[in-house]
């Protein structure tokens, strides 16, 4: 099954890649506008932590087949970056007495979890974990994980934080690489990952951000770039990443 990202991951995986080479699952109760930051990104940890939980059980119960549920996790989790980061912020300020309940309800979320999982019937695996990945590629039903309100106030916890300048767009190309090896038949997660993760370095520090904004506008215009011919040594040393099954 073919995953595709947002028109700019498209546009870029397209050109630039080529040329650098249920039940429980949204538990919790959702937060809202009249919601403390506190309690929103609770609940956002809550969202994060059972989606990541249904992932792992989808891959360990499918084995080899499965192990396409750590990608769309990894998808997933770039989608919502900033209301992820954002609450993690919020999480890390937390009382330390706030804390630990907040983790005793995260390990009750699991052991549910687990329950659940182990008491389903082939047919139910396959319904369950189909329907996983159909929302996490689409997002469909990503209204009810984050609510307007929630994902406004923790978008604005991170930006207001200082967070790395260009996060966003990094994680637009890693992903967009990423997604380019899926859809090639890729499923080596961690490899992949970390030639992709080497790509976009490579990418950011050989050009500016005008250069990158100009890729952008017009991906086909890359390989006309001399910036492009300066960083080829990095991207043959990415390639090197890859091993001994060079892709």
């Amino acid at each position: 099954m073919s995953i595709t990202g947002n028109a700019l991951v498209a546009a870029i995986r397209k050109r630039w890649f080529l040329v650098f080479c249920a039940p429980l699952l949204w538990a919790g109760t959702s937060a809202g506008a009249g919601q403390s930051d506190a309690e929103m990104a609770i609940h956002v940890r809550q969202v994060e932590r059972s989606v990541a939980a249904q992932a792992q059980a989808c891959e360990s119960h499918f084995g080899d087949k499965g192990r396409t549920f750590k990608f769309v996790n990894f998808f997933w989790e770039g989608e919502h970056l900033e209301v992820l980061r954002g609450a993690a912020l919020v999480w890390a300020g937390l009382p330390p007495t706030k804390v630990a309940a907040s983790e005793q309800a995260l390990r009750d979320q699991d052991r549910k979890l687990a329950e659940v999982g182990s008491k389903r019937s082939e047919s139910d695996w396959n319904s369950v974990c189909g329907n996983l990945f159909t929302r996490l590629v689409t997002n469909k039903g990503s209204d009810a994980m984050f609510d307007p309100a929630t994902t406004a106030r923790m978008s604005d916890v991170y930006a207001r934080s200082g967070a790395k300048p260009f996060a966003r767009r990094d994680s637009d190309y890693t992903i967009g690489c990423m997604k380019t090896q899926y859809n090639h038949g890729l499923r080596d997660f961690d490899t992949v990952k970390k030639v992709c993760s080497c790509m976009t370095d490579v990418l950011t520090s050989s050009a500016t951000t005008e250069q990158l904004d100009a890729m952008s506008a017009d991906p086909s215009s890359v390989t006309s770039q001399p910036w492009v011919a300066k960083a080829q040594p990095k991207i043959a040393a990415c390639k090197t990443l890859w091993g001994a099954n060079p892709h």
